[in-house]
């Protein structure tokens, strides 16, 4: 959390550290590593469509080759949804990034792994 003062106000902000784990809880409480990795894979997959679709990286890039009006159209729908979805993928990513770390005991400090012949690593 941040603090900031406005005059004799004081405003509080959540950290986004703090926002990503506790999505990254939920998601963990709802659904396994492996259907996370799996959801991650879909996630990477539409958003290639759309590169490959539209012929740009991102949809920012998208919006600066549409028209003003576009954007309260059906474009604007589309640049919303490819915005989510990277922001989904991310949040997939940190979990299981949270949930190794937390499997391993890199985040309690009582690392479980003996660094010689294996590794734990989830690729994605």
């Amino acid at each position: 959390m941040t603090t900031s003062q406005d005059g004799q106000t004081t405003l509080y902000r959540r950290s986004e550290t703090g926002i990503v784990t506790e999505h990254a809880q939920s998601l963990l409480a709802e659904r396994t590593p492996e259907e996370i990795a799996s959801g991650i894979t879909e996630l990477k997959t539409q958003i290639q469509n759309w590169r490959d679709e539209y012929g740009v990286d991102s949809p920012e890039e998208l919006a600066r080759e549409l028209d003003i009006e576009d954007a309260d159209s059906e474009s604007g729908t589309l640049l919303r949804e490819w915005q989510t979805t990277r922001r989904n993928l991310a949040l997939a990513q940190a979990t299981l990034a949270i949930a190794e770390a937390s499997r391993t005991g890199h985040l309690t400090g009582t690392d479980t792994d003996d660094d010689s012949n294996s590794d734990t690593s989830i690729v994605v």
